[in-house]
């Protein structure tokens, strides 16, 4: 395949077969073949695009949406970070070979897995009664009070997101493949995990949210996404930078 020299490969993950040729795309405003390169069992996915690709939302998303289409017909998917690039072909077929033998060892923990995900939110009400349970208001404090109880609130939340780890995420963690707890996005969120977990358990790890969110919904709003590829538990983006 030619390539213009102002032109590079976008890649979009690296997956098993069965061989997917002759599929177009919809990435970057416009239909694009969906290129595959092969080596041996696994094939890496790409598409043509300009080498200075702006990021944006609708391309992020779609980013996102190619994997997902291509993880529901392949039983492993190992995904790239977005806005990965590579100037040619045979750039890209170096970085198949040279990620080769790390995702032959990583294919058996990730066949037939997915991803989904769990934030809880604490609701304000709730966390502003216990708050003021542990830090008692003191009206017009000194400096040092302020510092004090600045403090205590600290201490508080922490203690309420090892509460939450414990009550929810553990018993999300033994009933997964694996987990992650990631990091807080906001002051009131109390968890963000992430579980991998086999296709076919999909339906019983949903009833076993279901029934954790019964029990704290009083308490926490629950935000449960998937399923996903597994983009937290492969970390190629960093390692095919290399190669690039």
């Amino acid at each position: 395949m030619d390539m213009n020299t102002d032109k590079g490969l976008y890649v979009f993950c690296i997956t098993s077969g069965p061989d997917f040729s002759g599929r177009s795309i919809y990435f970057d405003g416009m239909d694009r073949e969906l290129l595959v390169i092969p080596y041996n069992d696994l094939f890496l996915a790409a598409a043509e695009v300009p080498l200075l690709l702006r990021p944006s939302k609708e391309n992020l998303l779609l980013h996102q949406k190619v994997i997902t289409f291509l993880m529901e017909e392949r039983e492993a998917v190992f995904p790239f970070s977005f806005g990965h690039i590579v100037q040619s072909v045979k750039q890209a077929e170096s970085l198949l070979k040279r990620l080769y033998p790390e995702l032959q060892h990583m294919l058996p923990s990730l066949r037939g897995r997915i991803e989904v995900g769990l934030k809880v939110i604490g609701k304000k009400e709730w966390l502003l009664q216990k708050l003021e349970q542990a830090v008692l208001p003191i009206q017009s404090p000194s400096y040092k009070e302020r510092i004090k109880q600045g403090e205590l609130a600290e201490r508080f939340f922490l203690s309420l997101r090892n509460q939450f780890a414990e009550s929810i995420h553990q018993k999300l963690h033994q009933a997964a493949e694996d987990s992650k707890q990631n990091g807080m996005l906001t002051e009131t969120m109390l968890l963000n995990g992430s579980y991998l977990i086999k296709r076919e358990q999909e339906g019983s790890f949903d009833e076993l949210v279901a029934e954790l969110y019964e029990r704290f919904k009083d308490q926490a709003d629950f935000i449960y996404t998937g399923p996903w590829p597994p983009y937290n538990f492969v970390q190629l983006h960093l390692k095919a930078e290399k190669s690039s």
